[in-house]
Formats: structure tokens, C-alpha cells, sequence
């Protein structure tokens, strides 16, 4: 039976929440994408509520700051005014907001709930998890163990209890799924998308490097190194390795700031391994055609920041073909790539370097001459579906 005659189809639109429409950061260049794919769907209309200002690292900063306060007094009134434009025009009006600046989500949430809109929150980085984490390890003393966590258990549920109103949340990796479940979100409506931003056109084949006769294993670590990184693990392993085995390892750190370099030196300073430093590359393709020289791309994640950050930089590794060696937690997007073939965890490298001449693990060695797919179709078409089917 045909629809009835006179009766246009309910369109919908997208309301894109974020500090930054691109402009250099990465949560802007995501959704960015974004709103350029939807935009690009003749079933839906897509808008973007941001900041006009350029994107400036550090969340403390005074411009940072300035940003979160101003689109938390007006997005209520914005979001109000969508409201009424769309009852006159029609459209479902359906909002994404990034976790990113703090506690946006929750602004969001509030207002769709008294606006009767769906809204669907995007976690990045800057989430409470992380906030009640950090207050859990605040003290060493019984009687301000005891505070902190109440504290910490509080912003968890008040957290919880305001993402329970939201029509769904999409992740970057499981482990940030099965972090949100812990808390008490319910499975279902948790969605994982797998970030892009970060791989590089036009993508390189997996590669094996020859090391020769030398054995030397190079490795490249790029990008920063804070609290979020934790290179201990790799650095207790060497330490367990012979002086002769360990001076075969060479790790190239760039752009690293002058605490991170301090701070590495003293880490990897009883291991017999070579370190090497250098400043940021002007030009990212310097840094690239740098990669053949490498066995391995590091990429590195502290446990407890397992579900609160994603080391997306595995992308920038292999979309140029260079292999990757992860120090981490599981759950993570990095370990479901090693588990797949595209690079070793700290336990392989420990067997790889165990013995003389020992063999590249073959999962890794049936990747050779692959191309990793670029993950943003996928990703932009799953979360397309995550919207507009719920």
C-alpha cells in the first residue's frame, strides 16, 4: 500500500556538537568528516554547533576554557531555537555531542531531554571516567583512600545516571565499551567506531625491514610522550635482557618536549638500549619517508588509561607500511590490530629477542606486502546506521 498523497517522507537532521570544525584537532577532524559524509546523504541534513576559533593544545588553557563556557551558556538556547525550526519545518532532529570540552555531553543530554530530542554522545578523551579514576589513586592513606573513592563512586553514578537518557553512545575501542559497561551502561547501547583521522593517504604495503647481519631492531616512536604513555613495562624487560642483547635495540624518539626526553632518559638509562632524539619534523612527509628505516612504529598506552584514550597513531604506522610494537593494556584498538596480524605486543617482542636469529612471528609475516583499508568508510558508514536506525 503506497503512502498517502500530499505526505512528504520525515527528513532528519544531524546536529553535530564539538569545540572545533577541524582547524588542527583531532576530535574537529572526526567530526568533521562526519558532517561533510552526512551532508553528502540525501537522506538527512547536517549542522554544526563549534567554536570559530583555532585549535589550540592543552585543556587548561585560557582559550580552551573560554570555549567550554561559552557553549555551555548558549548551546540551550540554540538547541531551543533548532527545536522550533524544526516542529515548523518538519525534521527529526536527532544531535551528536563530543565528550570533548568536559562535560558537554551532559549539557546536551539535559537540554535534548527537555527539548524531547534524541541525542547520541561521542566519547573521546575528555570524560568524568577519567576524573574518578585519577581520585581513586589521589592518596596511599586508608582514612583518604576511603574519601576519594566515595567521591569518585558519586561521579560515576551522577555520570551514569545522565547517559542513561542518552539514545546512544559511540566508543572508540572495547575497552572503552567494556569501561562504560563497568559502570553500568547497558551493552546495547553502546556503539563501537573505530577513529580515522590519523591514517594516511596514500597508504604503503606492510613492510619487513632487512637488518642484515647487525640484528639491530630500530625502532621509531613518534609523536608525544605524557601521562597517558607508559613505556615502564619495555623498559623492565630490556633490563632483563644481557647487556649484548639489549645494545641491539635503538629507539628513535621525535618530537619529544624536554621533560618527556628527561624523563626517558631515566627510564631506559640502566638498559645497555640506544636512545636517540629529534625535533619535531616541519613537514610530516619528512617523517615518512623516515619510516623505512624502522622495524617497528611504538605505540604505547598506561593501563589505567585503558577506555579513557585510544593511541589512534597505529594508523599513521600502518598506513605507511611500517609494523607496530604495542606496550598496553587489552580491549584496545592497537591489540585488536596485533591480534590481527599488523604488529607484535610486549610479549612477542620478548620471544622475538629471546633468541638468535629467531623468526619474525608468522601472523605478522602473512601481512607482509598487505595494505591495512583505510577505516574511515567503514567507520563513517557505521555510525551513519548508528544514527539514523536507532
Amino acid at each position: 500500500m503506497g503512502k498517502p498523497k500530499g505526505i512528504k517522507p520525515i527528513r532528519t537532521r544531524v546536529i553535530l556538537i564539538s569545540e572545533h570544525l577541524r582547524n588542527g584537532s583531532p576530535v574537529g577532524s572526526l567530526t568533521g568528516d562526519l558532517y561533510d559524509f552526512l551532508r553528502e546523504d540525501p537522506s538527512c541534513e547536517a549542522l554544526f554547533f563549534y567554536c570559530n576559533t583555532p585549535y589550540q593544545p592543552g585543556g587548561l588553557s585560557p582559550g580552551r576554557l573560554f570555549n567550554a563556557l561559552r557553549m555551555h551558556l548558549t548551546l540551550p538556547f540554540w538547541l531551543l531555537l533548532q527545536r522550533v525550526v524544526g516542529m515548523l519545518q518538519g525534521v527529526r532532529l536527532k544531535v551528536v555531542c563530543t565528550s570533548n570540552p568536559p562535560l558537554l555531553y551532559i549539557s546536551s543530554i539535559v537540554c535534548c531531554v527537555l527539548y524531547g530530542l534524541e541525542c547520541f554522545v561521542w566519547f573521546q578523551d575528555a570524560n568524568l571516567d577519567f576524573l574518578s579514576r585519577k581520585l581513586r589513586t589521589i592518596t596511599k592513606s586508608s582514612w583518604g583512600r576511603s574519601i576519594f573513592s566515595f567521591i569518585a563512586a558519586s561521579i560515576d553514578y551522577v555520570d551514569v545516571s545522565f547517559l542513561r537518557f542518552a539514545k546512544g553512545i559511540v566508543v572508540l575501542d572495547d575497552a572503552m565499551k567494556h569501561s562504560l559497561m563497568d559502570r553500568g551502561l547497558i551493552h546495547g547501547n553502546i556503539h563501537i567506531v573505530y577513529p580515522w583521522a590519523t591514517y594516511m593517504n596514500p597508504p604503503v604495503a606492510l613492510r619487513m625491514k632487512e637488518r642484515g647481519n647487525a640484528q639491530e631492531w630500530n625502532i621509531l616512536y613518534a609523536g608525544n610522550y605524557g601521562k597517558s604513555h607508559d613505556l615502564t613495562n619495555f623498559a623492565e624487560l630490556l633490563r632483563g635482557l644481557s647487556p649484548g642483547k639489549a645494545s641491539q635495540i635503538h629507539m628513535s624518539f621525535v618530537g619529544m618536549s624536554d621533560a618527556a626526553q628527561s624523563s626517558l632518559r631515566g627510564l631506559f638509562k640502566a638498559t645497555h638500549a640506544k636512545l636517540s632524539f629529534y625535533p619535531r619534523f616541519p613537514d610530516a612527509k619528512q617523517l615518512l619517508e623516515w619510516f623505512p628505516n624502522f622495524d617497528f612504529g611504538l605505540v604505547s598506552l598506561a593501563d589505567s588509561y585503558a577506555g579513557i584514550s585510544c593511541p589512534s597513531k597505529v594508523y599513521s604506522y600502518l598506513s605507511q607500511g611500517l609494523p607496530i610494537l604495542y606496550i598496553g593494556p587489552e580491549g584496545t584498538l592497537a591489540k585488536d590490530l596485533v591480534e590481527k596480524g599488523w604488529g607484535l605486543d610486549l610479549h612477542m617482542f620478548s620471544e622475538l629477542i629471546a633468541l638468535e636469529n629467531a623468526a619474525v612471528p608468522i601472523k605478522l609475516q602473512s601481512k607482509e606486502g598487505s595494505v591495512l583499508p583505510d577505516p574511515k568508510e567503514s567507520s563513517l558508514l557505521a555510525f551513519r546506521d548508528c544514527l539514523l536506525r536507532a
